[in-house]
């Protein structure tokens, strides 16, 4: 959920210039703590972004206007985040095969070929 994370902090960033608050390092803190703990949390599903941007523009105090400016653009927003999952899922099995030096699999493991196996189960069947 990294890309909830980052779009809860732009968004809590955003709301707060927009409003013409100034953040401190303290305030800016606990919404990056907020933002991460909160993508722990939240649903992997399309829109959950917003229930957990309202958890972090609380937390600090910001009022909620200019969230519905957010919501506009909301489905945009959203498929920008799984795309920064999809990435950073990708990276992580990189990291994780670069230094775990395992030998590839057997592909006869794990890849077959589909008109075999169908004979395979006919076969199988008429005995």
């Amino acid at each position: 959920m990294d890309g909830g994370a980052v779009y809860g902090v732009v968004a809590a960033v955003f709301i707060a210039q927009y409003n013409g608050i100034t953040l401190s390092f303290g305030d800016f803190f606990i919404i990056c703590l907020t933002a991460f703990l909160t993508s722990i949390g939240t649903a992997s599903i399309p829109g959950s972004d917003l229930a957990m941007l309202m958890l972090v523009i609380r937390a600090i105090g910001l009022p909620v206007r200019g969230a519905s400016l957010l919501l506009t653009i909301n489905w945009l927003m959203d498929r920008c985040g799984i795309t920064v999952n999809v990435a950073s899922d990708c990276l992580m099995v990189g990291v994780v095969s670069r230094f775990t030096n395992l030998p590839p699999r057997d592909p006869s493991e794990t890849q077959f070929d589909p008109v075999q196996e169908e004979e395979r189960m006919i076969a199988d069947n008429r005995v």
